[in-house]
């Protein structure tokens, strides 16, 4: 069972996400700011990070750099999700493999982005 960590301060959208990948068989956890997701991702060793841009203590930015830099986490696939686009900086996009979802989440790309990270059929 593949484990997500979902990373936002919003607690409606954690608990979507959160009840929608419980139903597809994941294995979920969640944080609401930057420094515990921090902890962690480096506690529980997640296959998959969904990550807010805009965070407490730590943003969705740093967290990205940080994990893309050690070569623990360097290739644990991340979908950075964000309300406004003007927040999303393309460039992190071209030098990783990061993925993007705006805000509101639609559940079914969603899942397809985690199915093609993850490589399940």
């Amino acid at each position: 069972m593949k484990k997500i960590l979902i990373v936002d301060d919003d607690v409606v959208i954690v608990r979507l996400v959160e009840s929608f990948l419980l139903s597809k068989g994941f294995n979920v956890i969640s944080e609401s700011d930057g420094l515990s997701a921090m902890t962690t991702i480096k506690k529980e060793n997640p296959d998959l990070i969904i990550l807010d841009v805009i965070l407490p203590e730590i943003n969705g930015y740093d967290i990205c750099y940080v994990l893309r830099f050690e070569d623990k986490f360097e290739h644990v696939p991340i979908i950075l999700i964000s309300e406004r686009d003007k927040e999303i900086d393309e460039e992190i996009f071209e030098k990783t493999d990061i993925e993007y979802l705006q805000k509101p989440i639609n559940t079914e790309i969603l899942l397809e982005k985690i199915k093609h990270l993850l490589k399940i059929n």
